[in-house]
């Protein structure tokens, strides 16, 4: 009898235990689940985040990695890293060494830097301009000077400097050569037709400034990024390529596109073509490093011949081989 009342008492506890645990591990299970959808909404809100603070500015417009890179990083990390690069080449400034300058040539870029400075001490003729300075600088092959300067204010306060000041300071032969900023406007009418005569290239750029609010002096050059001749006969839009020297102007119309003609055109950042074989039309090498077993194939009709053996008239399709 005592035998029979322990296995019911061990059987109520084995039933009990089962049921504690069973709903041990169903509150295990709701509470993973709810830490998963937290993370996962905290996750939608970060990035919602990151989206809406993100500026498409001249460097925000390179910070995502093409389709053929083989590194990958995340478009933060990208972003500060071009926003870095993009804040060095503030501090940078571009000079000139022509004829009168001899005394720069073949020296070591420590005591050009310290020539500059001595230089430059004559212009400074307020308190805060004390403070400016070169850091370093380096001699191009093809004979120009980069310097760079301590502060932001200190590359604005040396590029403002007016040009006569300036060699009289610095002396012959050393000039300086603005900074550009290059953006892609797209489908800007052809009837917008700056490249006519001087008189109407100037008007043209004095009326973009005055359109979009900014000082003519900022815009460098305009030219349509297609050469006009190659137009078909019916074309009324192009793509136009404008050079600034004003960083902030460049960022303002990226973001908010550009006043032309009486319509805003959206604007980016224009990239440098990459590399193409003329030979087999592939990218990323040259004909002088195109593998001998690729056959030939032309820009203009794909076929297997060199473009320049290509018999299509002027009239006839044209056809891209890496497009088709």
């Amino acid at each position: 009898m005592t035998e029979k009342i322990s296995e019911q008492v061990t059987e109520a506890l084995q039933e009990n235990l089962d049921e504690k645990i069973t709903r041990a591990v169903e509150m295990a299970m709701e509470v993973k689940v709810k830490e998963s959808a937290a993370d996962a909404v905290t996750g939608m809100k970060n990035a919602a985040t990151e989206i809406e603070t993100t500026t498409r500015t001249y460097a925000a417009a390179v910070s995502r990695p093409s389709a053929t890179q083989e590194k990958r990083t995340t478009p933060t990390l990208e972003l500060k890293r071009i926003e870095a690069k993009e804040g060095l080449k503030e501090l940078r400034i571009l000079i000139n060494i022509g004829e009168g300058a001899e005394d720069l040539k073949g020296k070591a870029n420590v005591m050009v830097t310290e020539i500059l400075n001595t230089r430059l001490e004559k212009l400074k003729t307020t308190t805060t301009s004390q403070k400016h300075k070169f850091v370093r600088s380096k001699m191009l092959a093809n004979g120009g000077l980069i310097v760079e300067t301590n502060t932001k204010e200190a590359a604005t306060w040396i590029c403002e400097i007016d040009d006569d000041l300036w060699k009289v300071a610095m002396g012959r032969g050393i000039t300086k050569k603005p900074r550009t900023w290059t953006i892609l406007v797209e489908f800007v009418p052809i009837t917008f037709n700056f490249e006519s005569s001087k008189e109407r290239y100037s008007s043209c750029i004095t009326e973009l400034a005055e359109l979009n609010e900014c000082n003519p002096k900022e815009i460098e050059s305009l030219h349509w990024a297609k050469n006009p001749d190659k137009r078909h006969a019916n074309q009324e839009v192009a793509y136009m390529i404008i050079k600034l020297n004003n960083l902030r102007t460049a960022n303002e119309w990226i973001t908010k596109g550009v006043r032309i003609t009486g319509s805003i055109h959206r604007a980016r950042k224009s990239h440098n073509e990459p590399i193409r074989c003329n030979k087999c039309q592939g990218f990323g090498h040259v004909i002088a490093e195109c593998l001998g077993s690729q056959r030939p194939r032309c820009e203009e009709c794909t076929e297997e011949h060199n473009t320049r053996d290509c018999k299509l008239g002027p009239n006839d399709k044209r056809t891209c081989y890496n497009c088709k």
